[in-house]
């Protein structure tokens, strides 16, 4: 493997990911650039302390509550498995595998005030790879059924592609 270490600021989460771990209304702000990986967090914690006192089972409770968990495993054992990327443009990295990781990084820096999670070991890959993204979508948990429909949508697109690419 070929482990390097990037900036967080350098890396987004990649838009066609079937897992999304942001609520819909935060991602969707998040994805168009309209707000930054910080201040995404930080509506989502108080999205989720909206929920918490209702419901303490909810899905989003869940969510952020792993988030907050790889956080602690990093700041006490380092990062095992570095995040796969993909070179978007210059200065940019796209997340392959790994975005619960890139969430607890920026977990470190702006709500833990930890700057040493700045940095982030990453293996770069040199395009992202839908299977492989799917193979860690069902080890880490199983896919709800709405991911699972976007996993699956997203096979057929690509098959599609391939069949278009054959024919001509």
């Amino acid at each position: 493997t070929n482990v390097v270490n990037l900036p967080l600021g350098s890396i987004e989460p990649d838009p066609n990911q079937a897992r999304w771990l942001l609520p819909p209304e935060i991602r969707a702000k998040f994805v168009k650039g309209e707000i930054n990986a910080a201040q995404a967090l930080e509506r989502w914690r108080k999205h989720v302390e909206r929920i918490r006192s209702a419901s303490p089972d909810h899905p989003e409770v869940r969510k952020l509550k792993l988030v907050e968990d790889v956080a602690r495993s990093i700041r006490s054992s380092g990062q095992v498995n570095p995040i796969t990327v993909v070179r978007r443009d210059r200065n940019t990295w796209r997340i392959e595998t790994g975005e619960r990781r890139f969430w607890a990084h920026v977990w470190l820096v702006y709500v833990e005030g930890d700057k040493s999670a700045e940095t982030v070991p990453v293996n770069p890959q040199l395009k992202i790879d839908p299977f492989r993204q799917a193979v860690e979508n069902l080890h880490a948990s199983p896919l709800n059924a709405i991911g699972l429909a976007r996993e699956v949508a997203r096979f057929f697109r690509i098959q599609d592609a391939r069949a278009a690419e054959i024919i001509d």
